[in-house]
C-alpha cells in the first residue's frame, strides 16, 4: 500500500498523509489476493468529484505505477500515440 501511496499522494490535490491498515474491511479480507483499498478523495464534494472524473486516467496510471514499484516490475507508461 505504501508504494501506491508514495506515487499517488503527490498527484492528488490537497494533503495526503493518511495510510491505514483495515484488515476487517470486506473489500480487504474477502479477495484471495493481496489487496490495497484506495480512496482517492471525497467524491461527495462537487469540486473534488469533478477533479476525480477529469483525472481518472492519471489516477489509474499512478496506482499502476505504485503497484509496479511494490512488485519490483518495471512500469511502462501507456503509448499515447497508439490508436484503437
Amino acid at each position: 500500500a505504501k508504494a501506491v501511496f508514495d506515487v499517488l499522494a503527490p498527484f492528488t490535490p490537497g494533503r495526503s498523509e493518511n495510510i491505514k491498515e483495515h484488515p476487517g474491511l470486506f473489500e480487504v479480507r474477502t479477495p484471495k489476493a493481496p489487496t490495497v483499498y484506495i480512496e482517492v478523495d471525497f467524491h461527495d464534494v462537487p469540486a473534488v468529484a469533478k477533479w476525480i472524473i477529469e483525472n481518472a486516467e492519471g489516477i489509474g496510471e499512478k496506482i499502476a505505477e505504485g503497484l509496479c514499484d511494490a512488485l519490483d516490475v518495471a512500469y511502462k507508461a501507456p503509448d499515447t500515440n497508439a490508436t484503437d
